[in-house]
Formats: structure tokens, C-alpha cells, sequence
């Protein structure tokens, strides 16, 4: 019998050359604090809740993009901010990924 809720604090990589670490396996899905280093070069740091970036956290793009604030399903969602490599930046509202 498998155990679907475990604390996984472990580094993997799949396939993809993706790897997480440190986050709870509930139910079938990553849920909990924790990073995610993903094979071209992201990171993602803060809140997953069934497999997704969900609530605060932050996201920096291999080029120094960096986008800290909220998220719903893997799309800035809420308050945030978006830092470009030139230091160029959005503070404010986002809806679905797209600054309002």
C-alpha cells in the first residue's frame, strides 16, 4: 500500500531536468513552502497547492526577470511586482498573468 501523504524532502529530477524540494505529497500532489528549479533555468519559490504556484510567491526567469506577489494557478494573480533585467519594473495589480 502506497502512503499518498508524505513530507518530501528530497531533490529529484524528472525528465524535463525539473526538481523540487521540500514540499508535501498530499493526496496525489505537491502541496506546501518550498523551491522549484526547472530545466531552462527558472525558480520558483513560495506557495504550491495541487501541483501549482498558488498564493505568495516568487519566480526568477534564468535572464534576472523576477516577478514576486501573488499567484493563482500559475499565473500572477493579485499584487506583485515584475523586475526586468534592465531594472525597469511594474508594481501593482495583476489579473491572470497580465499587469491591470
Amino acid at each position: 500500500m502506497q502512503n499518498k501523504n508524505l513530507k518530501w524532502q528530497q531533490t529529484d529530477i524528472d525528465a524535463g531536468g525539473s526538481k523540487a524540494v521540500s514540499f508535501d505529497w498530499r493526496d496525489y500532489t505537491f502541496e506546501g513552502q518550498g523551491s522549484c528549479t526547472f530545466s531552462d533555468g527558472g525558480v520558483y519559490t513560495g506557495t504550491i497547492k495541487d501541483n501549482l504556484f498558488q498564493g505568495a510567491g516568487t519566480y526568477c526567469w534564468a535572464d534576472a526577470t523576477k516577478y514576486e506577489g501573488g499567484w493563482n494557478s500559475n499565473l500572477p494573480e493579485g499584487k506583485g511586482k515584475l523586475t526586468l533585467p534592465d531594472g525597469t519594473s511594474y508594481e501593482g495589480e495583476w489579473k491572470e498573468g497580465t499587469p491591470h
